[in-house]
């Protein structure tokens, strides 16, 4: 039940145990496979944050170059002869 995200307090009461501490010490040999479990996830969720981060910061450049290259061109000496 730990491995699949119970509440130790849940597994506690479920099984009739007098304290959580009592379950962790019965069944604490499962924490090491979900805390390499948990970093996984965790690697994959910042992975996508940073991904989402990149996608933005490049969306906002990019608008950031085309609103200053509109107006360069109008604030351009040369464009102004040639219209």
């Amino acid at each position: 039940m730990l491995a699949h995200g119970v509440p130790v307090k849940m597994i506690s009461e479920m099984l009739g145990h007098s304290s959580t501490a009592f379950t962790m010490d019965i069944y604490g040999h499962v924490l090491p496979r979900m805390q390499q479990q948990t970093a996984t996830e965790m690697d994959a969720i910042w992975k996508e944050v940073r991904e989402v981060q990149k996608a933005r910061e490049e969306k906002e450049k990019s608008a950031r170059g085309a609103a200053t290259g509109a107006a360069g061109a109008e604030n351009n000496p040369k464009n102004a002869l040639v219209n």
